[in-house]
C-alpha cells in the first residue's frame, strides 16, 4: 500500500498547490512584511535576489513544499503528538528543526544568519533566497493545519473533498470565496503567546492545529466515525433543515430539502471571535432509508459544499492570521 501512495504523490497534493500560493499572496500583503523589509535589510518583495523576486521565493517555496514525497510530513494531531498514520514525522518536528529537511524554520534561521554576516556578496545572496524559500516552505505547513484532514490523522491519497472545494473556489475567478465575517489580521506584535516555533501548533489550546482539530470534522472522522469518540470534538447545538438546489445528472435541477448539524466554533486564543456555525455538518443522502431499515444502525452524516464553504470562512482567515504571526517572528 504505501509503495502505491508513493507513486501517486500528486494525487495527495494536487488540489492545494493553487490555494497555497494565493493564500501566501494575501498573507505578504496582510503582514505588511514589505515595510519590514524596507525599514531592516533595504530590500523588498519586489527586489530580485537569484534572478527571482524576494516575493517569489515565498510563494513558490509554498508550493514547492509538496514536493516529492514531503506531504507525508505535512499531519499532526495535536490529540495524540503524532504524524500521518501514527509513524510519519510530524509537521510540528518537520518544520521546526527535523535533520531531512533543509528548509525548515531553524534552517531559515540559519540562511539568516549567513545572509547577514558573510563577507562574499554571492552566498549572502543565495543564503537569502533559501531564507524566502524557507519561509515559504513553512508557511505552507501552516496552512496544511488548517485543513481538518491533515490534523485528525485523515490520509486522503485520492484527495480531500474541502481542499478540492477550496481550490475550485479559489480557481474560479467567477466563484471568489468570501474571506470576511471572520477573523481580522491583528497588527499588534504578540510576542509571549507564540514564542516559540511548535506554540504555532499546539499552544494550550490556542494553536492551529488545535483550532482546527477541536472545531471541525473530516471525511473520515465525521461524527459517525469512532476515531474522535475519545476526544473533544466539534460541538453540537441542534439542527436544521434547509432547501438547496442541486442539479442531478438524470433529473436536472431541482429543490431538495438537507439536514444540517449546527455546531459552535470555539476560539481559545480570541475568545470574542468564537461563534456559530450553520453547517457543521450533514446528515447523508441515506441516513433516512437505512434508519428506516434499520433505526439501531444510528444516524449516518456527510459533507457537502456548503458544509466546506462555511469551514473556510473559519479555517482560511485563521491560517492567514498564523502565517502573518509565522512572519513577524
Amino acid at each position: 500500500m504505501l509503495i502505491i501512495i508513493l507513486l501517486l504523490p500528486a494525487s495527495v497534493w494536487g488540489y492545494w498547490v493553487a490555494t497555497h500560493e494565493k493564500v501566501t499572496k494575501q498573507a505578504l500583503i496582510d503582514a505588511t512584511i514589505d515595510q519590514y523589509l524596507k525599514a531592516n535589510l533595504n530590500i523588498s518583495l519586489t527586489t530580485k535576489i537569484n534572478n527571482r523576486l524576494v516575493r517569489e521565493w515565498i510563494e513558490l517555496g509554498s508550493k514547492w513544499e509538496d514536493d516529492s514525497t514531503r506531504w507525508l510530513a505535512h499531519f499532526y494531531d495535536p490529540t495524540t503528538g503524532k504524524g500521518l498514520w501514527g509513524s510519519a514525522v510530524p509537521s510540528i518536528i518537520w518544520g521546526k528543526d527535523y535533520y531531512e529537511n533543509v528548509w525548515s524554520w531553524a534552517k531559515a534561521r540559519d540562511y539568516y544568519y549567513i545572509a547577514l554576516t558573510h563577507t562574499d556578496t554571492t552566498v549572502r545572496e543565495t543564503n537569502f533566497a533559501y531564507l524566502f524559500r524557507s519561509l515559504g516552505q513553512v508557511m505552507h505547513l501552516v496552512h496544511d493545519k488548517a485543513v481538518p484532514a491533515h490534523v485528525r490523522n485523515d490520509g486522503h491519497t485520492f484527495g480531500d473533498p474541502y481542499e478540492r472545494f477550496v481550490n475550485g473556489r479559489i480557481s474560479d475567478a467567477n466563484a471568489p470565496l468570501a474571506l470576511d465575517g471572520y477573523l481580522p489580521v491583528y497588527s499588534s506584535a504578540d510576542t509571549s503567546t507564540f514564542s516559540q516555533f511548535e506554540l504555532f501548533w499546539k499552544n494550550n489550546s490556542k494553536g492551529l492545529a488545535e483550532f482546527t482539530n477541536r472545531n471541525f470534522v473530516s471525511r473520515d472522522t465525521n461524527f459517525d466515525d469512532s476515531s474522535y469518540q475519545d476526544y473533544l470534538t466539534p460541538v453540537k447545538t441542534g439542527e436544521s433543515i434547509v432547501t438547496e438546489t442541486v442539479t442531478d445528472p438524470v433529473d436536472g435541477v431541482m429543490q431538495v430539502e438537507v439536514r444540517y448539524i449546527k455546531g459552535s466554533v470555539a476560539d481559545n486564543y480570541h475568545p470574542e471571535l468564537s461563534a456559530e456555525i450553520s453547517r457543521l455538518s450533514a446528515f447523508s443522502y441515506f441516513d433516512y432509508d437505512i434508519n428506516q431499515y434499520d433505526s439501531t444502525f444510528g444516524r449516518v452524516y456527510s459533507l457537502n459544499n456548503s458544509v466546506h464553504e462555511e469551514y473556510a470562512k473559519f479555517l482560511l482567515l485563521k491560517s492567514a492570521f498564523f502565517q502573518y504571526r509565522i512572519l513577524v517572528t
